[in-house]
């Protein structure tokens, strides 16, 4: 665990991860990796969703979540 994750996880269980599309004027790749996976899990009008997958298992666990 990198010294910054370990800085902000004693504030907040609850770890934000962003994927820009751009990087500067390059367009970064991970960006689609995450955007090819996600359409099959989400609709495209998902504006926030919670993913997890625990150490011992093998799917990953998207949850949508309310804007509320």
């Amino acid at each position: 665990m990198t010294r910054g994750i370990r800085f902000l996880s004693r504030f907040s269980n609850d770890l934000i991860l962003t994927v820009d599309e751009y990087d500067g004027l390059y367009f970064n790749i991970l960006f689609q990796a995450a955007e090819t996976y996600l359409s099959s899990v989400i609709t495209p009008d998902t504006k926030r969703f919670r993913a997890s997958k625990l150490e011992r298992k093998k799917q990953i666990k998207v949850e949508i979540l309310s804007l509320l």
